[in-house]
């Protein structure tokens, strides 16, 4: 659900600012907001963000439609996704949604943001777009570092419980000193009584014999 709020509040900003420009300038006309830093100027961009392909307006439309598909095909695995994920997923779908309406309806984006440091006019969809597709980059990033740390730990875990266990047990189970107590006992101590009661029985024949 989440995803679609996000969606649709980034739909909503871009159609109402483009409709705004639309209604009070003309193309070409620029108002010095902050003068040579921040300008509203009114363009027609037959390409993608930023001015990228221009011209390819169709194959913009078919690109951004599968697009739109493959995002309601997998639907139910986004919604697994975590909060920040899905707002990033949000930004670039309210983005493309934008400018794709832009496209079917007009044949070309509104742009009208215009800061006199970039070379680029953009709208509120491009933004989106952006700032959605580097989110989405920086927490890939940050979630894959933290997992290799994770991994290493549990490796060195899975090592240090599975490697005592081997040579520890067999010498306990079947080892020299089980061997010895074994043989203790009837050993040499029942040779030597057997000795000792000979050694009786043949003084006592002497005694009688003498006697």
């Amino acid at each position: 659900m989440r995803i679609w709020v996000v969606a649709a509040s980034v739909l909503l900003l871009d159609r109402i600012t483009k409709l705004l420009i639309v209604a009070y300038m003309n193309v070409g006309e620029s108002w010095a907001l902050i003068p040579h830093f921040f300008h509203l100027t009114y363009v027609r961009n037959t390409g993608a963000a930023f001015g990228l392909f221009s011209g390819q307006t169709k194959y913009l439309i078919i690109l951004t439609f599968f697009g739109f598909l493959i995002a309601f095909l997998l639907r139910k695995k986004l919604s697994q996704l975590n909060k920040s994920m899905l707002i990033c997923l949000g930004l670039i779908i309210g983005g493309a949604l934008g400018n794709f309406i832009d496209r079917v309806y007009w044949d070309y984006v509104v742009d009208f943001i215009d800061f006199r440091v970039w070379p680029f006019i953009f709208n509120i969809a491009d933004s989106a777009l952006v700032v959605g597709s580097l989110m989405m980059a920086l927490l890939i990033f940050i979630a894959k570092d933290s997992n290799e740390p994770a991994k290493s730990a549990d490796f060195a875990e899975s090592a240090d419980t599975a490697g005592p266990a081997g040579p520890a047990e067999t010498t306990d189970a079947a080892g020299p000193a089980d061997t010895a107590d074994a043989a203790d006992p009837a050993g040499p101590a029942d040779t030597t009584d057997a000795a000792g009661l000979t050694d009786t029985i043949d003084s006592l024949s002497e005694e009688v014999v003498n006697d």
